[in-house]
């Protein structure tokens, strides 16, 4: 499977397609009150059809999951499953795209990564907060 992330300051799926503002970033500051990773997983055929495990967590520069106030990780998990559409020919890939929105994140200065897995399949987006 093939995943590409991509840092911005505004995020958003609609219709299939990801919609992107500030997109590309790897430094910022802290506190970031807007913060987006804008995902896309190219979804091999044999893995359509059946749900697919998927989570997002945020490491920093040691591997340590970072949490919250509350002690809470900071990230998301989920499910999803990805159908053939009518017409697709057989053995091509399907796009799966997803924006994830994070507001208010306070970050001690250093670099950080959101790792993403996606059933076996991992990627990561690094950044410097100064």
């Amino acid at each position: 499977m093939k995943i590409f992330m991509l840092l911005a300051d505004a995020a958003q799926e609609v219709n299939g397609k990801l919609f992107i503002l500030g997109g590309g970033w790897d430094v910022g500051s802290s506190p970031m009150p807007t913060m987006s990773v804008a995902i896309k997983a190219e979804i091999p055929w044999t893995s359509t059809n059946k749900k697919l495990n998927w989570s997002l967590k945020l490491v920093n520069e040691d591997g340590n999951t970072i949490t919250d106030e509350a002690g809470n990780v900071i990230g998301t998990a989920g499910q999803f499953e990805v159908g053939r559409p009518p017409g697709h020919h057989e053995g091509t890939p399907i796009s799966f795209p997803m924006a994830l929105n994070i507001n208010n994140l306070v970050l001690a200065s250093g670099r950080y990564e959101w790792q993403l897995e996606i059933d076996d399949s991992k990627e990561s987006v690094a950044f410097l907060i100064r």
